[in-house]
């Protein structure tokens, strides 16, 4: 490709611009990333004052968006890509549309979504090219608040973080755990629902921050999982909870494609966009509508070790098969609108 990029994210494995730098490498594109999170460096009670008291306001907010403009007129890329609630303020956009960049956001969360609502993000809406967006429920919303086009593209898999720890004719050889595995924060409705399978005996592995301050939960709190300790834990456990942020509008998450593409069996919450991936109940996963179904399912699971090694292989085909599912893909697609 002879396209140019201007990346702008968290370079690390477990976001996503992280995997659309990988991506940018794979397809060969010329890419300059910058790491938003120097648009956050400043002592620890700073950073506190400005979410708090400025609407999740970055402290150099300002001078990041200078960074930005500068390095526009230093590449001249052809795209400048962010993602997330992106620090890049109204003057950045505003003059970035003046220039020959296509200016484009993957607004991988919600901004309506009052843990992340940032007023000065808000504004900044309108200066978009385009914006993507992998939850479907707030598209309407965006197009309202935009003149951007805006797209549907779901999150993704990566094939160099995204794989089994024991890829054997796609199952993993790791004997089903008895376990049912859950990676990531415990939000108030997530608690919730991991208080219920504790009530009924579910045993648990609970990865990511805060179940620890949980009395019912934090014997099950295992703390942070590295990526390499993911593939060993996703491919092992008996059952994998993909679970979405209602507070996000979420359809699917980033791990309703990252735990099949690592030989996970999973239950997942009953969305039309996991229906539109993985097919009818069953077929390549369990589905779940209620705490009763969820707990009912993972009791399945954990009872039935030749369905988890079944249902391993079949969501793994079902995600993995199709070229479409990777980063590298999504990135294509934007790409190509360029032309």
């Amino acid at each position: 490709m002879s396209k140019s990029l201007l990346l702008i994210g968290i370079n690390e494995p477990s976001h996503v611009g992280g995997h659309l730098l990988a991506a940018a490498e794979e397809i060969e594109l010329n890419t300059h990333f910058i790491d938003l999170r120097e648009a956050w460096q400043s002592p620890w009670w700073w950073r506190a004052l400005c979410w708090r008291f400025a609407g999740h306001r970055p402290p150099r907010l300002r001078r990041f968006s200078k960074r930005i403009l500068a390095e526009q007129s230093r590449l001249k890329p052809d795209l400048i890509l962010s993602t997330g609630i992106a620090p890049l303020d109204e003057f950045c956009l505003s003059s970035l549309r003046q220039t020959k960049s296509t200016v484009a956001n993957f607004l991988t969360d919600d901004p309506w979504n009052p843990q992340h609502r940032a007023p000065w993000f808000m504004r900044t809406l309108k200066y978009f090219h385009h914006i993507y967006s992998p939850r479907r429920a707030n598209m309407a919303d965006i197009a309202q608040a935009s003149s951007a086009q805006v797209h549907y593209l779901p999150f993704a898999y990566s094939p160099k973080v995204h794989y089994p720890a024991h890829p054997v004719e796609y199952t993993p050889l790791t004997p089903p755990s008895g376990r049912a595995l859950f990676i990531g924060g415990a939000d108030p409705d997530r608690l919730a629902t991991m208080r219920a399978l504790h009530s009924a005996g579910i045993p648990l592995e609970l990865w990511g921050g805060y179940w620890q301050r949980d009395s019912s939960l934090k014997a099950y709190a295992k703390g942070h999982a590295t990526p390499e300790a993911m593939r060993q834990l996703i491919s092992s456990a008996s059952v994998n909870i993909c679970l979405v942020r209602k507070a996000n509008r979420d359809g699917h998450s980033m791990r309703s494609f990252e735990v099949p593409a690592m030989g996970g069996c999973m239950v997942l919450e009953d969305t039309a966009e996991h229906r539109e991936i993985f097919g009818e109940d069953k077929k390549n996963a369990y589905y779940f509508r209620s705490e009763a179904e969820l707990t009912e399912a993972c009791q399945a699971m954990i009872a039935k070790p030749d369905e988890v090694i079944r249902l391993r292989s079949a969501a793994h085909l079902a995600v993995t098969v199709n070229a479409d599912n990777t980063y590298a893909a999504r990135l294509r697609k934007i790409i190509d609108r360029l032309d």
